[in-house]
């Protein structure tokens, strides 16, 4: 959407009124979705375009942390529709489990997963693997779950390069967590129920209790998927909430041995077990559970957790607004 020129002097009433018009066609998601991408776009490309660069080139990662986001925050809203959930975590739905979740606990951490992204790209980083990979990122203050991203480039660059539905995602599972994953088991219902989702030499498809659980099926070898939802999710429920669909990169292939509208990457991605399998998922009673002695390894520069459920660290948030006061009254008592 491009911003309005400056007002003519000759500006007819029927003009005014077409625009009004026009802009209450627009939709509630659509509203949201573009006040989300333009506050956090303009807000990112004033932080990077002034610090970022300079300091990643200049300084140690460290220094980078200690910039923050500064996004307005949002009055109180109403909750995502079951149909805007789907929407929204439909290019993910499919994942193996251990990476849906990083991806979800990531995203409430927007500006680390930026960070994330911007370091992985660097050609010195992006040539370190195994310990020397684990080495580098425990000298980072990043969330563990963002740390356990760095070995998907890929998985990275599609949160970077899609701001406002990374956001929405994050803001999604803070404030109905057990919404999204019902949202997630829907999703792969429907896939399992027109044949689109099917064990194959990538990953395993478990039923445990009417739960679908997606594992890889080599332990130490995740794929990751890229699929069209129209096609997987055939015939896609919800015309007013057209799902996300992001592209797979020149790299990936079709995998011929899956029905249409899947793409898997040539080569799957060795897991580094210092940043793997330190969480499980509890589908029937909506949480994930999290190995706490793991998690304090890999989370090194805070004191280490006694919990066993998952809970977002409003210090990896790095100042970024909460999308509703609810929500930041739950993490930020003080607000």
């Amino acid at each position: 959407m491009t911003q309005a020129g400056p007002k003519e002097t000759h500006v007819t009433l029927d003009a005014e009124k077409a625009l009004l018009s026009t802009d209450k066609q627009i939709n509630s998601i659509q509203k949201r979705t573009f006040t989300t991408y333009m506050t956090l776009k303009a807000s990112l490309v004033h932080v990077f375009a002034t610090t970022f660069v300079v300091m990643v080139a200049t300084a140690p990662i460290a220094a980078c942390a200690q910039q923050t986001m500064v996004i307005p925050a949002q009055a109180d809203a109403a909750l995502f529709t079951p149909q805007e959930l789907e929407q929204l975590v439909a290019p993910v739905a499919l994942y193996p489990d251990q990476l849906l979740g990083h991806v979800l606990m990531a995203a409430t951490y927007p500006f680390e997963v930026v960070q994330a992204a911007r370091w992985v790209r660097d050609p010195v980083n992006a040539t370190l693997r195994g310990g020397a990979l684990s080495a580098a990122l425990a000298a980072i203050d990043w969330d563990p779950s963002v740390k356990s991203l760095v070995p998907f480039p890929q998985v990275l660059e599609t949160m970077d390069a899609n701001l406002d539905w990374m956001q929405q995602l994050g803001n999604a599972f803070l404030a109905q967590e057990a919404d999204l994953m019902d949202a997630v088991q829907r999703l792969r219902q429907r896939a399992l129920a027109d044949g689109r989702l099917k064990s194959t030499a990538q990953h395993v498809i478990i039923l445990e209790g009417g739960i679908i659980v997606i594992r890889p099926a080599r332990p130490d070898v995740i794929y990751v998927p890229y699929y069209d939802p129209y096609i997987v999710y055939d015939p896609w429920p919800y015309p007013a909430y057209p799902p996300y669909y992001f592209p797979p990169p020149p790299a990936y292939y079709i995998e011929a041995s899956i029905f249409p509208g899947f793409y898997y990457f040539a080569g799957g991605v060795i897991i580094i077990h210092f940043l793997w399998d330190w969480h499980r998922w509890d589908w029937h009673h909506h949480r994930i559970y999290v190995d706490a002695r793991r998690f304090n390894v890999i989370n090194i520069h805070h004191r280490p957790i006694e919990h066993d459920v998952w809970v977002h660290d409003p210090h990896h948030r790095r100042s970024v607004p909460y999308p509703t006061p609810t929500v930041a009254q739950r993490f930020e008592p003080s607000y």
